[in-house]
Parts: structure tokens; sequence; C-alpha cells
């Protein structure tokens, strides 16, 4: 075998390099961004932009940890959910007032807010966006899912009672034109006219977020990962005190009280 002689100082530098390589794998193994913000609730859209709502308050950032732009509305109470299917038109919903607003992703307010009850007379529980461009609204009395333009026209209204069993409704939403209603227990599948589907049983209080492949939802201390078509579920464990948990291709969005992290 043929030895090379490296100089003494060459090699000390050479040592230096290999170290601060060393390093740098591993600090980019457990780098991390914060942002230190409380949070009711976090969303994420399909290009990666987060969405924290805090009470009356809804903040945009983006994968780096930078705030790209806000929006609030005191009059109309705190925010009860988002809808960022479209990130060019995202739905947020004040269920204390029963009032929609869309916001394009400068989240400015493309129109003026629509009171849903004055449109429609029904008092929606919850609300999603509809790929026809109104919503679809969820109403806990009469325990009907229907599909208004924005100018309050009914498109679909169909009686669910038989299908949710009694069972709280916790968060409805649509992906590819299929609409999703959660509840404690199980998730209600319908079609873009109200057809009921079939119902997949999964258990969780955090919202469930669809892609073409999977469910995927947090539960202590797990983040799941369920294929939709084989029904194989794989799941992920996350450090302590974690509320929820959003993938983003390589990314891990994790709330919790007082921040979230980007890792």
């Amino acid at each position: 075998m043929i030895q090379l002689a490296i100089p003494l100082k060459n090699r000390r530098l050479f040592s230096v390099i290999l170290l601060m390589g060393l390093l740098f794998i591993i600090n980019s193994a457990y780098s991390q961004t914060q942002i230190n913000t409380k949070s009711d609730f976090i969303d994420a859209d399909l290009q990666g932009n987060i969405y924290i709502v805090n009470k009356t308050n809804l903040l945009k950032y983006n994968t780096n940890g930078q705030l790209l732009y806000k929006y609030s509305n005191n009059i109309l109470g705190n925010i009860s959910s988002i809808d960022v299917s479209n990130p060019l038109r995202i739905l947020v919903f004040f269920k204390e007032s029963n009032n929609i607003v869309y916001l394009n992703k400068q989240l400015s307010e493309i129109n003026s807010p629509i009171q849903i009850e004055q449109i429609t007379n029904v008092q929606a529980e919850l609300v999603t966006s509809s790929i026809s461009q109104g919503f679809w609204s969820y109403e806990k009395w009469s325990e009907t899912l229907s599909l208004f333009t924005t100018q309050g026209n009914s498109k679909v209204s169909v009686n669910i009672v038989n299908y949710i069993n009694d069972n709280s409704a916790l968060f409805l939403s649509q992906h590819n034109g299929q609409i999703y209603l959660q509840t404690n227990n199980n998730l209600l599948i319908f079609d873009e006219f109200g057809n009921f589907i079939k119902l997949e049983n999964i258990t969780t209080s955090n919202k469930i977020n669809i892609t073409n492949k999977y469910y995927i939802y947090y539960k202590t201390p797990n983040l799941y990962f369920t294929d939709r078509t084989t029904l194989k579920t794989e799941h992920k464990e996350l450090p302590p005190n974690v509320l929820n948990a959003i993938p983003y291709k390589d990314k891990l969005i994790l709330q919790y009280t007082d921040f979230i992290t980007i890792q």
C-alpha cells in the first residue's frame, strides 16, 4: 500500500475542514425554524405557506418562518376555520357572527363579508369552499349538508342524519370536488352533488389533512398516514407537548401552545 506524506500544516487544515463538515451535517439534521406566536389552530396550503389563527388574527408565513401577510376583522369575531385549498381564494369562517370572507393570496378581502343566515336562512356550524366558487355548509340542528352560491342560491341540500349517527361534527373540508365531514369517530365522504360515497373509521380531534394518496392526522403522540386505497396506516412519533402536526414535502410543521416549529 502506498502512503502519501501529508505536511502537518495541511493535515491540521484537513481536520478543521472535516470537523466543520460534520458539524454542518449535525446542525442540518436538527435545524428548525421557530415562529414565536400563540395559535388556536394552523393549516398549510399546497405551496407550503403556513397559516396561523389566533382569535381574530390570521397570519401567513413561508417555510422559512418569514411573516408574509396578516388579516384581522374584529367586528366579525374570532376565526372559526379557514379553507386554504385554493391559496388564491381563501375562505375564512366566523361562526360567532355566521359570516364568511374570501381573501386573496395577500390576505386582502376579495369581497365584503357574506352573512350566511341573511342570504340562506342557514345557521352554519361548519363551512368549506366549493370548486364551483360557492360554499358548502353543515347546519347542526337540521343535520343538513348544503351547497350555496355566494349569492345564497341553494344548489344542493341533503339531510345526513342517517349517516352522522349523533356524532359531533368537527370539520368540513373539500378535496378534488369531494366533500369530507369529519366527526369525532368517522370521516364521511360525499360527492360534489351531496351523494354519500362512504365512511372511514378515523378517530382524532385534529383536522384530517386529505391528499390524493393519504389521510394524514395527528393523535398524541403520533402523526398517522393512512393509505386511502388499502387503509394501511403508518405512523411517526413526535416530540412531547405537540398539539398538531402538518407535513409538507420534506418539512414538518409542529404546533405548540406558544410557538410553531418548522423542521
